[in-house]
């Protein structure tokens, strides 16, 4: 009789563990989906680079070359206003990646950018 009483009791326990994965899968489940799509479907980051020199090249093809090159970069746009140029560029990975931010600094005095004035980077757009 005990034995019988104690396969019930293993078998009833067997159960109600089964039971329980499935009710926290079942409920789980869709967070995880959420976590994981959420992951590879946001959108990609961009950045936006503001810089003053005393001395500019004639262009801005090297600047514009030289940022397509860096990985993950997909679209890059210069525009000129007197001494200052400002710099848009996109970034295909998402903030779950964790992109690095390329430093234009260490770049501009080698592509003819001289007497840095002023430099600002706006991250306030893409870090919501």
């Amino acid at each position: 009789m005990k034995r019988t009483w104690r396969i019930r009791l293993v078998t009833l326990s067997l159960f109600l563990g089964l039971l329980a994965f499935i009710t926290i899968s079942l409920v789980a489940f869709p967070e995880i989906i959420l976590i994981v799509a959420t992951a590879f479907t946001q959108p990609p980051m961009d950045y936006s680079v503001s810089a003053e020199f005393r001395e500019l090249p004639a262009d801005d093809k090297e600047l514009k070359r030289w940022l397509h090159e860096q990985h993950g970069v997909y679209i890059c746009l210069v525009s000129r206003t007197g001494k200052r140029i400002q710099i848009v560029w996109g970034h295909s990975q998402t903030r779950f990646s964790d992109p690095v931010t390329p430093d234009l600094r260490k770049e501009f005095d080698r592509l003819g950018y001289h007497g840095l004035i002023a430099y600002e980077e706006d991250k306030s757009h893409r870090d919501r």
